[in-house]
């Protein structure tokens, strides 16, 4: 029977903490909540007097709001012995409800996906402030085309066919000018040059014709 007590409060608990976010001071969360308010608790545990807890939430990049960042709005207020759990409700415009002892300075802005962003900056001795109704919102990754990617590839193809054209045609010019030289020798100086040079308007004229059709 105690066994199944066990159990049955084990499960209790368990789902009393579905969709809660835990924090401490020094901890910046972004989080969506389900409903039409925020729900805050903040904990006092050592029943501490007049020390401030201090919420800072994400707002335009230039507001200035009492002990914050520039960027955030603030919330704070200061413990009281007799007070061991602090409860605040914020509605999806940003708005304070049912509070009259505090307010929030700044605005609170939304990102586009509806979440918030809460920089826990004090909290009292061994305070711990969660959110009731709040979830984690997990950093999705992104991926690249390959497109970029297969251009640049193409075009690297092209000038490396480019150039192992003109090299390939180079040398075959070179190696003929090389064998006239050396067939013509004994021949007179004239003659010898007018073959190098009937060749070399052959060769070149063979390249601008293949360099032609390759641009094509």
């Amino acid at each position: 029977m105690s066994s199944l007590l066990f159990i049955l409060l084990l499960l209790l608990v368990e789902s009393s903490v579905v969709g809660e976010v835990r924090m401490v001071a020094g901890q910046e969360e972004t989080f969506t909540f389900t409903g039409p308010e925020l729900h805050i608790e903040i904990d006092n545990p050592l029943r501490t007097d007049a020390q401030i807890f201090l919420m800072c939430f994400k707002s335009y990049p230039n507001n200035v709001a009492r002990r914050c960042p520039t960027g955030y709005a603030s919330l704070y207020y200061w413990t009281s012995e007799s007070v061991f759990t602090y409860k605040y409700h914020i509605n999806r415009r940003g708005e304070l409800l049912r509070e009259s002892f505090t307010r929030i300075l700044g605005k609170i802005v939304f990102n586009v996906d509806g979440s918030l962003t809460l920089l826990v900056s004090k909290l009292p001795n061994r305070g711990l402030l969660r959110l009731t109704n709040a979830e984690k919102v997990v950093p999705t990754t992104t991926t690249t085309t390959t497109e970029k990617i297969t251009s640049t590839t193409t075009k690297v193809k092209e000038t490396s066919y480019q150039t192992v054209f003109f090299v390939t045609g180079g040398l075959a010019l070179l190696f003929i000018f090389r064998a006239c030289y050396y067939l013509l020798a004994p021949m007179k100086l004239d003659m010898a040059n007018q073959c190098i040079n009937k060749q070399l308007m052959r060769i070149a004229n063979q390249l601008i014709s293949l360099s032609s059709v390759h641009d094509f």
